[in-house]
C-alpha cells in the first residue's frame, strides 16, 4: 500500500444505525475526529461469575482480566462441509485472489475475486448461480483494488471498490444498480459495514505528508446519513503508528502497526491494534465500556532466530530464497499477541492468536490492512461481557472472513497457494 493523500474527515454531527442482516445493531456515530480515551469508560461486570475473570476498577476504569488456562476452558473443533473452488480449472469455480467472502440468511455465499475483479455467488450447496461486476470503470464494473463486499437488505449486493473510491450497488440478480461516490481523499476506503436503514459505516486507512515530508496514517470510521452522500467520523482508532519514513526514503515495517475490529451484534465495536496487548470495547453511544485483557497476550522479544524467520518469509513472498534484504525493511523488536477479531451472532466475539513466525503468510507483511493474515489457527472465543470460555482452531491458513451460529466461512489456502473458500461446521 503506497501512502495517500489526506482524507476530509467531516462535519460534526450525531445520528443512529442499524445493520443490516439481524436488525439488533445499534450505535450511535460520533462527532468529526473524535478520539475516544480511557477516561470515558463505564463497564459492568460480567454476568456470569467466574473464577477465570477478574474485573479490576482502578481510578473508575474496569478492566475485564482473563486468566484461565486453555485446558480448563471448551475446546471446539471445526470440520468442513463445503469447499467451493475447482482445480482442474473450471472457470465458474475457480479464483485468482479472493478478497472476501459473504453469506445471505438462506446460505448463499458470495465470494469476492479481487484479481478477477468480479464476485460469484452459490447456492447453500455450493452450485454456481451467477456472477456480479467484472473489470472496467463503468456502471457496476469494479479496478483492481476491490476490498470487501456485503449482502444487505433483501440480498441486495454491495461491492468496495478501493481504487475507484466508491461503493458498487447490485439488485439482488446482480444487474448494477447504482454508485455511491467515496471521495473522500486520493485513497483509503478498504471494508465497510451496511446498515439495514441504508447507512454505511466505512473502515478508512489514508496517509497525508507533514511539513517534514513524513508519512502520517489517518485511521478511522466513517459513516454516512440515509442518502449516502455525506460521512461523519465514528471514531478514530488512537494507537501508535508504525514509522513508514517520508518523501525521501519510504520505509517498510515488517509487521506494520494497524487496528482491526468489528461491529458485535448489539451495535458496540472492538477493535485492537497489532502492536497492543488488549481489547477496546465501545459501547452503543461511541464510549469507551471496557478494555478486555488475557494474561496469554504477552508480546515477546524478537530473537535472532526469529529474525532469520521472518527474512524466510520475507524470501518466499518475493520468491527467491537467495533475495537480499533491502535496508529499508524494518524488523519489530517483539512479536504480535493478537491479530485479528471477528464478532459472533451471540453478542460475542473471536480472536486470533500469533502464529507461529515460520507459518507467517508473505501477504501479511508490511504495510497489510488485513493483520489477520499473519495469524495461526488459534482462536479464542469471548462472550458478550468479554470472559474468555473457548478454544477453536480452524486450518492451517485459513482465513476467517464471517462467524455464524454453528459455522465459520473463509478462505483455504493450499500448498501450492491456490484459494478456496470453505464453510467450517464448529463440532462443541
Amino acid at each position: 500500500m503506497e501512502p495517500t493523500g489526506p482524507v476530509d474527515k467531516g462535519e460534526r454531527g450525531a445520528t443512529s444505525m442499524h445493520p443490516a442482516r439481524g436488525g439488533r445493531r445499534r450505535m450511535a456515530v460520533l462527532g468529526a475526529a473524535t478520539i475516544l480515551s480511557v477516561g470515558q469508560l463505564a463497564c459492568g461486570e460480567p454476568s456470569r461469575a467466574s473464577s477465570s475473570v477478574e474485573v479490576i476498577d482502578s481510578a473508575g476504569i474496569s478492566i475485564v482480566m482473563n486468566r484461565a488456562a486453555p485446558e480448563d476452558l471448551a475446546r471446539w473443533r471445526t470440520e468442513p462441509i463445503l469447499t467451493i473452488g475447482d482445480a482442474s480449472g473450471l472457470e465458474e469455480y475457480s479464483f485468482g485472489q479472493i478478497a472476501d467472502v459473504d453469506a445471505n440468511a438462506r446460505g448463499d455465499l458470495y465470494v469476492l475475486d479481487r484479481q478477477a475483479r468480479q464476485a460469484t455467488v452459490y447456492g447453500p450447496d455450493g452450485g454456481y448461480r451467477y456472477r456480479v461486476g467484472g473489470p472496467g470503470e463503468g456502471p457496476g464494473e469494479l479496478g483492481e483494488q476491490a476490498t470487501s463486499i456485503r449482502v444487505g437488505p433483501a440480498d441486495s449486493i454491495a461491492i468496495l471498490d478501493y481504487w475507484q473510491r466508491r461503493l458498487n450497488v447490485y439488485a439482488p440478480t446482480g444487474a448494477p444498480a447504482r454508485t455511491v461516490p467515496l471521495h473522500l481523499g486520493r485513497q483509503g476506503p478498504f471494508d465497510f459495514q451496511w446498515m439495514d436503514d441504508g447507512r454505511l459505516v466505512v473502515r478508512w486507512f489514508t496517509y497525508h505528508v507533514d511539513e517534514d515530508g513524513r508519512f502520517i496514517p489517518w485511521d478511522a470510521l466513517l459513516a454516512s446519513d440515509r442518502s449516502q452522500s455525506h460521512f461523519d467520523t465514528v471514531l478514530v482508532f488512537a494507537y501508535r503508528p508504525s514509522t513508514v519514513g517520508d518523501l525521501n526514503r519510504l520505509l517498510r515495517p515488517v509487521f506494520a502497526n494497524v487496528a482491526f475490529y468489528d461491529v458485535l451484534a448489539d451495535g458496540r465495536v472492538i477493535w485492537a491494534a497489532l502492536e497492543g496487548d488488549q481489547l477496546t470495547l465501545l459501547d452503543q453511544e461511541g464510549s469507551l465500556q471496557c478494555i478486555v485483557r488475557n494474561d496469554r497476550w504477552r508480546r515477546r522479544a524478537l530473537q535472532p532466530d526469529d529474525r532469520r524467520t521472518l527474512e524466510t518469509v520475507y524470501r518466499a513472498g518475493v520468491g527467491h530464497p537467495d533475495a537480499p534484504i533491502p535496508d529499508n525493511v524494518v524488523f519489530p523488536d517483539s512479536i504480535p499477541t493478537v491479530t485479528a477479531v471477528r464478532a459472533s451472532p451471540d453478542g460475542g466475539f473471536w480472536v486470533q492468536r500469533m502464529g507461529v513466525l515460520a507459518g507467517t503468510e508473505p501477504e501479511g507483511l508490511f504495510l497489510s490492512i488485513e493483520p489477520g493474515l499473519v495469524g495461526g489457527p488459534t482462536w479464542e472465543v469471548y462472550d458478550a461481557d468479554g470472559r474468555w470460555y473457548a478454544t477453536v482452531e480452524v486450518p492451517r491458513r485459513f482465513r476467517v472472513t464471517r462467524v455464524r451460529d454453528s459455522t465459520v466461512i473463509g478462505v483455504l489456502r493450499d500448498d501450492l497457494d491456490v484459494e478456496r473458500v470453505m464453510v467450517l461446521r464448529v463440532i462443541r
